[in-house]
């Protein structure tokens, strides 16, 4: 449900967005090999995607490519691909999921997607495409994705762990890939996100009535993504809830949509993340890669 989640025009804390993100990679930059020359098309499908994700204690950069491209429009997260069952209720920006139930139960390659609704899982193969080098960051000179093998895929370094990626703030500037699929754009790194309301200090409770509030410090990003789980440990029973909107500094989950979470005793996690995203184009016309840049906080509890 997230972007190329910002496709829709979204409604967070009384402040109307349209947060479809512009082509990245539109101006060729300066390489060892130098500039570049990238075709005017639009991008209508992809070939990879790009994470860069840090955390307060912590990072990780990623990177896929599959052999089989994905049309931009069946691309509603920022991966591409992910399994999502069919919401069952929205308000504004905002939509909620409970766990669906599938009688007969789902067999072989398929998964439950909505009440009595099997789907087929998409069969995805991970390819070599070629080296990522990421340039700009004031915290490391060049972040360093390779290929591995399509069980592994890419491997990165610096590798997941407690170093940032970025300071927040900088350009960075991706280049890479192979042949046809050779890469070349810009991403704004998002600022760090410094939540105000709730405590992350504290343990997390959802308000028994009424709707729940969310404050940050803005930071100019292209979109905040908020989300809310709920699940029941005893049961397996679990609903979450996503929002999405501008980097305002507040948004508001509607009571009548945290009314649809499995009720207590539930296990809660709610987590704010500041993105910014772009479709970095390839030399080939009409592909490119979906990228993505982000910064999350989170907090747990139990109600």
């Amino acid at each position: 449900m997230r972007s190329v989640r910002g496709r829709w025009a979204v409604l967070m804390a009384g402040v109307i967005w349209s947060g479809w993100l512009g082509l990245g990679g539109c101006g060729a930059g300066q390489g060892t090999t130098g500039p570049l020359v990238l075709p005017v098309d639009p991008v209508t499908e992809l070939v990879g995607e790009l994470h860069l994700h840090q955390f307060p204690l912590g990072s990780h950069a990623a990177a896929d490519f599959v052999a089989d491209p994905v049309a931009v429009s069946a691309v509603n997260n920022d991966q591409l691909v992910q399994l999502d069952p069919v919401p069952v209720a929205s308000e504004g920006s905002c939509r909620l999921w409970r766990r669906p139930s599938c009688a007969p139960a789902c067999k072989g390659l398929t998964w439950c997607a909505g009440t009595n609704s099997c789907q087929p899982l998409p069969l995805v193969r991970y390819v070599d495409g070629g080296p990522l080098r990421i340039s700009g960051s004031r915290l490391h000179e060049v972040i360093k994705l390779d290929f591995t093998s399509p069980d592994t895929s890419y491997v990165s370094d610096p590798p997941p762990g407690d170093a940032l990626l970025f300071s927040g703030g900088e350009m960075l500037r991706v280049r890479g890939g192979a042949g046809g699929g050779q890469i070349e754009g810009s991403l704004p790194a998002p600022l760090l996100l410094e939540v105000t309301q709730p405590d992350l200090a504290a343990p997390f409770h959802l308000p028994a009535s009424g709707p729940l509030e969310i404050r940050w410090k803005p930071g100019g990003a292209a979109l905040v993504l908020v989300s809310v789980n709920a699940s029941q440990p005893d049961t397996g029973d679990y609903g979450y809830i996503r929002c999405v909107g501008p980097d305002s500094g507040s948004a508001t989950i509607p009571a009548s949509l945290l009314a649809g979470l499995p009720p207590p005793p539930r296990d809660n996690r709610l987590e704010i993340e500041r993105d910014n995203e772009a479709l970095l184009k390839t030399v080939t016309p009409g592909r490119g890669i979906l990228a993505h840049a982000a910064f999350s906080a989170w907090v747990n509890g139990s109600d």
